[in-house]
């Protein structure tokens, strides 16, 4: 089923592949999973049930989302495959309220490539892996870490990518306990 260019998946390929799954599936996470946990922590849905007061609006309207991630204060972080989000243009990655409503704080301006993995951290920032080379201007190879307000956090530096070349990318990313 999957068509390989050189032993990788073609972005047209992983494209098409993750948008039919993306639309099903980021609805049922986006509303009964991930952020069932963030909103019951302010005292709103519980696990499981369907938060009324969350609208994403139309949601990504071109590409695929491959990746959510809850912060601690019950934001939502988008990583994939797209460049607008309820009609305004977001590269990628995109951080929603806690009602929904996009989150104008965070706007990452240029993403070369795209995400796979969003893992949000506890001290607020957000380390993203993927196929890019480039994060606001940044040169990053696949792995970054942005600040709370999507600049780009250079004091994190992955060089020449996780595995050192241009052939690799990165397709999950995990917080190990303290």
């Amino acid at each position: 089923q999957a068509r390989f260019c050189g032993g990788r998946r073609t972005r047209a390929h992983r494209t098409r592949l993750a948008t039919a799954r993306t639309r099903r599936l980021a609805v049922t996470v986006l509303l009964l999973g991930s952020l069932a946990h963030g909103l019951a922590s302010q005292g709103r849905a519980g696990p499981g049930s369907l938060d009324r007061a969350f609208d994403p609006g139309s949601g990504v309207d071109d590409g695929a989302v491959y990746s959510i991630a809850v912060q601690r204060d019950g934001k939502s972080v988008f990583g994939g495959l797209f460049s607008n989000v309820n009609g305004a243009h977001r590269s990628g990655i995109v951080r929603l309220e806690t009602d929904g409503r996009l989150d104008e704080s965070f706007h990452v301006s240029e993403l070369t490539g795209h995400l796979h993995p969003v893992l949000a951290l506890p001290d607020g920032k957000i380390l993203i892996g993927g196929e890019f080379d480039r994060v606001n201007g940044v040169p990053r190879i696949d792995l970054a870490r942005l600040n709370a307000d999507a600049s780009v956090d250079t004091t994190f530096d992955a060089g020449a990518g996780p595995a050192g070349n241009a052939q690799a990318h990165v397709d999950a990313l995990a917080l190990l306990p303290a």
